[in-house]
């Protein structure tokens, strides 16, 4: 797949932000720091007719005017108190990338649904912009249709929170209002005075080592997409089964497949009893701690239940 860059724009935010002062430091939330220091792509594809690139880019506009921290850039713990902090400078924006599609005319030609590393080639140079928390390739081909690649740190929001900018920004493309709008209160995090300690956190590891680097896998070994497809029957019995067998009615659907998942994969993998294993839960943050669904920003954190294989598999 051959992909030529056009050009690129810096899409600030209409209205622009008031600023006090030159730049404004917004600080990371403990939750932000916690987050993985990785650039998350999303691929969106759209058949003809597709707005066209003045349309998207005027609309990208209005919408940072309620995602400001999408403008920003990452700073590293480089100023007075050491706390990392997205920087909102008065020329805070977002790169916008405009491609063409050479060699694929229709959108069944990309295979979008077979992850390969020439996909990468949709994307935003992230590399070539100074730390910025978002980056946007709009990508066209012949038959009209339209691939929108976001790249975005997940150091400055969670899928849930990116989830609803891209909402907004299609709502506004529409010309329909943002609802809800987003929320960026960090005064929500404000410590509790004087503390209090309501459970035990000795040897618990909140966030990961300052030089860890996560295991990424190499672009020439192959990904498989496997898509199982369990019927309702099942899931019902699978459920029932497991709540007369913990004597616990509160058991969910996702929590006995979970499960299930967990244990057949443990086999496939032929490991000792002894071994430890786990599995990485996404958990939503907001409604446990009582936030508004609203709120932008880290508030997905995982869970990682862990038992030795033959607990597991008892």
């Amino acid at each position: 797949m051959e992909v030529k860059r056009l050009g690129s724009t810096l899409v600030r935010a209409t209205p622009e932000r008031k600023m006090q002062g030159l730049e404004e430091r917004i600080p990371l939330t403990i939750f932000d720091q916690a987050a993985s220091n990785l650039v998350i792509n999303v691929l969106l594809a759209f058949s003809p007719p597709t707005p066209n690139n003045d349309s998207m880019k005027s609309a990208l506009a209005k919408a940072l005017a309620n995602f400001p921290l999408l403008t920003g850039r990452l700073s590293a713990a480089d100023h007075e108190d050491k706390h990392p902090c997205v920087i909102l400078a008065a020329d805070a924006c977002v790169p916008v990338f405009e491609a063409n599609v050479v060699d694929c005319s229709e959108l069944a030609d990309l295979h979008l649904h077979e992850p390969s590393a020439e996909l990468s080639k949709l994307q935003p140079p992230m590399e070539a912009t100074n730390q910025q928390v978002m980056a946007i390739q709009l990508n066209r081909l012949d038959c009209g249709g339209l691939v929108v690649a976001v790249s975005s740190n997940h150091k400055v929001a969670d899928g849930q929170s990116m989830s609803s900018f891209l909402v907004a920004w299609g709502k506004v493309l529409r010309g329909k209002e943002i609802e809800p709008m987003p929320l960026h209160d960090r005064s929500l995090f404000a410590p509790r005075d004087p503390p209090v300690c309501e459970f035990p956190h000795e040897r618990v590891e909140f966030t990961m080592e300052r030089n860890h680097v996560p295991r990424v896998l190499p672009e020439d070994q192959p990904v498989v997409n496997i898509v199982v497809h369990y019927a309702d029957e099942f899931l019902k019995k699978m459920r029932e089964t497991a709540s007369q067998a913990s004597g616990d009615d509160r058991l969910t659907r996702f929590q006995c497949l979970a499960a299930h998942v967990w244990r057949k994969l443990t086999i496939a993998r032929r490991l000792e009893e002894t071994e430890k294993v786990n599995i990485r839960i996404a958990v939503n943050g907001r409604p446990r701690l009582m936030f508004p669904e609203e709120f932008f920003g880290n508030l997905v954190l995982c869970a990682y239940p862990s038992a030795t294989v033959k607990e597991l598999l008892q």
